[in-house]
């Protein structure tokens, strides 16, 4: 029931800078310019190492977010996603919106049900009538449902199930919205799902 969060590259041994540049630092003896050559790289050196550990520390603070925040979706599949943005996990870690969408670029999560892109978990959204913010991968989800339980004789336009969810669901979701979500969910129009 509990989720474990690690990050794939926590296991490699961690980059050190070599004990003998150091130690040669420390020599009186050595040439004014080497050593301002070593210092220089030196210092290069822990600048990078310092980067690479806050690389870590912030993706893991942003996979720590997004669990906490997606639990529903992680447990079970991402049609319960919540609504997120950059900017609402930026806002708690306290950073800026573009460095959560840079850590996050080109990172996937290993999940029970297979693996996802990390930006995957940002989710546009659908305001429904009574204020309530939904998913649009939940909303993907019934439109799919009502595609799959319609009579197949008469099946549904892009019209009636905007309609339906407006009535049955309180989501206003437009005809256009629909027919967007349906070609992504790559089903057929009405036309081409008839059986004659």
């Amino acid at each position: 029931e509990d989720l474990e969060i690690s990050i794939n590259d926590e296991d490699i041994p961690t980059l050190n800078i070599d004990k003998t540049y150091k130690e040669m630092l420390k020599d009186n003896n050595l040439q004014p310019q080497a050593k301002e050559f070593l210092t220089q790289k030196f210092r290069n050196a822990l600048a990078l190492l310092r980067a690479v550990s806050k690389r870590k520390f912030t993706l893991r603070k942003i996979v720590e977010v997004i669990v906490e925040l997606q639990q529903e979706a992680i447990k079970n599949d991402l049609s319960h996603l919540k609504p997120l943005t950059f900017q609402q996990v930026a806002q708690r870690l306290n950073i800026h919106e573009s460095t959560v969408c840079r850590a996050i670029m080109n990172k996937y999560v290993r999940l029970p049900y297979g693996i996802v892109a990390l930006k995957g978990f940002f989710s546009s959204h659908i305001h429904g009538q009574n204020g309530q913010s939904l998913s649009s991968n939940f909303v993907k989800r019934l439109i799919k449902e009502l595609i799959e339980q319609e009579d197949k004789k008469h099946p549904l336009s892009d019209l009636d199930i905007s309609q339906f969810l407006a009535r049955e669901k309180q989501l206003n979701v437009s005809r256009r919205t629909v027919a967007k979500y349906r070609e992504e969910l790559k089903l057929l129009s009405s036309t081409f799902r008839k059986e004659r």
